[in-house]
């Protein structure tokens, strides 16, 4: 009779444990949820005083600064991180709430620890703790980004909550996607609403022709954004069985694409033109019996997007020269395409020419100047890839300085060559300030060494590998496949393109519900495979 009642009151207290934890989880969803929503569209300006090693009137030079973009969203996110934190180890602490034993855990964790080493190590503290002024993307963010993914991963997540995830990134698309279409037909929105709050609030006063056109500070990171979600809601429009969530997916696939082609930057069209193969492939592949109504739903998607980059490309030459232009030529043979491009006749006009033998020089000791000759500049022009080779190069020789633990996340700036004459052959310029190397590797390799960088890759090859297994296997889970094809889009792009605040936080929360749910089905499979050799 002790026996019975003693297992009833362990079999209680089990109860009232998983209850608990259960709350716990679904307040920390709920953090996350509201982050999702706002980080990614929250834009408000912020004036600040950054003390640099600079004393330059420069970008990064000590002066009063204007950041409209990541200030306030580093704000929300640090806030937002504290409440997760002290969530998360509360479930641990006061709970015993024991981790996931899982590759992913160990990754991140090793991956974090290299990331203290490095700040610690950095001469510039301030810029690798906090990030660039206008970025706020160091070592504190990235702090932000491993909670939130050891949150995810280590929580109970329901088909429900995984759903509202989704519809979370719907406010970052449809906001970005009117941005966009005003930008495209050169409406200014700031006199408009909220936006016309956010011009009158602040000293920093915009100009008359100021134009907001994304939420991400520049278009090439709302391309990249544009492409990922355009690969999530796209696959899931295929592999969804519901016909209700089908639509609503094929619908924000269909705004997905029309938001990269209203950012014009073609790193976002070339991902599209890669993934919409690739996952229509892969649908045929996988599925043993292909459905009538999604290949309507290719075909559909095929056709609307076709006849509006057809539009659009015949109203703008920059939508024209940003998808179809780079495959088929000037949109008008006898009126090529002409990149805007900055005056320089001021650098002529102040130095004038530059000979190397110039004898209109005379000193009273010659002996001065019998070794010395004036070095050669070279003329403007744009380098490859518009200046991001030259940029690569410069990134790589800080890093070859700094192998092991690099300088320290967005200190680039101050330890690059900023005073290389070879950047007016690159720039057209030799005033443009090089602030990040224009890809996401490179800055993990400057930043935190090849070490950070290894534990990133060894990370993207592990998630890669189990998305590809359960491919072949055919897992029935359409969460694994639709975010899988998103993060791998990310990725890709990550390698010509920099990150945002708005954009890295996004994908730490896919990545955590992808491996929550990579996880969970390997649980699965060992439990039937278990039970089936009782």
């Amino acid at each position: 009779m002790l026996n019975l009642n003693s297992s009833n009151s362990n079999v209680e207290g089990i109860t009232d444990l998983t209850s608990s934890i259960s709350k716990i989880d679904k307040f920390l969803y709920s953090i996350i949820a509201i982050l999702l929503v706002i980080i990614p569209i929250f834009v408000f300006p912020h004036v600040s005083t950054l003390v640099s090693p600079s004393l330059l009137n420069d970008p990064f030079g000590t002066g009063k600064k204007l950041d409209v973009y990541s200030y306030y969203n580093f704000i929300f996110l640090t806030i937002g991180s504290f409440l997760l934190l002290v969530g998360f180890l509360y479930k641990i602490i006061i709970e015993k709430f024991v981790l996931k034993n899982s590759k992913f855990n160990f990754i991140v964790m090793g991956i974090f620890m290299i990331l203290v080493i490095s700040t610690f190590l950095s001469v510039n503290k301030n810029f690798a703790l906090f990030g660039f002024y206008e970025r706020y993307e160091g070592a504190i963010s990235y702090f932000c980004y491993f909670i939130v993914f050891f949150v995810l991963f280590n929580i109970k997540l329901s088909r429900k909550q995984i759903i509202g995830i989704i519809l979370c990134l719907t406010p970052f698309l449809l906001v970005n996607l009117v941005l966009g279409i005003a930008k495209f037909f050169d409406v200014s929105l700031l006199n408009e609403g909220y936006l016309k709050f956010l011009n009158l609030s602040t000293k920093a006063k915009f100009n008359s022709d100021a134009r907001l056109i994304t939420t991400m500070y520049n278009p090439n990171y709302t391309s990249g954004a544009a492409s990922v979600l355009f690969s999530l809601f796209f696959s899931l429009t295929l592999f969804l069985k519901d016909r209700v969530h089908k639509v609503i997916a094929f619908i924000l696939a269909i705004c997905s694409t029309a938001l990269i082609i209203t950012s014009t930057s073609f790193g976002g069209t070339l991902l599209f033109l890669i993934f919409l193969p690739l996952i229509i492939i892969v649908y045929f592949w996988y599925e043993t019996k292909i459905k009538l109504t999604n290949i309507l739903l290719i075909f559909s998607f095929v056709f609307v997007t076709g006849v509006t980059v057809y539009f659009l490309a015949n109203y703008s030459e920059d939508v024209w020269y940003n998808t179809v232009g780079p495959f088929i030529g000037n949109k008008d043979p006898n009126k090529p395409f002409v990149a805007k491009s900055y005056d320089y006749s001021f650098l002529t006009k102040s130095v004038g020419p530059i000979e190397d033998n110039d004898s209109s020089l005379e000193f009273k000791n010659k002996s001065y100047t019998t070794d010395y000759k004036l070095p050669k500049i070279p003329e403007p022009g744009k380098g490859a890839g518009s200046g991001r080779l030259y940029i690569w190069q410069q990134t790589l020789e800080v890093f070859k300085a700094h192998p092991f633990f690099g300088t320290g996340l967005e200190t680039l700036p101050l330890v690059v060559n900023q005073n290389d004459p070879q950047k007016i052959a690159n720039f057209n310029t030799e005033r443009l300030v090089i602030l990040n190397p224009h890809s996401t590797y490179l800055a993990w390799l400057y930043g935190g060494g090849i070490f950070f960088l290894l534990g990133f890759v060894l990370f993207i090859l592990a998630m890669g590998i189990d998305f590809v297994r359960n491919l072949y296997k055919r897992t029935d889970n359409v969460i694994i496949i639709s975010f899988g094809f998103a993060i791998m889009a990310y990725f890709m792009q990550a390698a010509l393109n920099d990150t945002r605040i708005g954009s890295s936080f996004i994908i730490w929360v896919l990545i955590g519900v992808f491996c929550n749910q990579l996880y969970e089905s390997q649980t699965v499979k060992s439990k039937n495979n278990s039970i089936s050799t009782q």
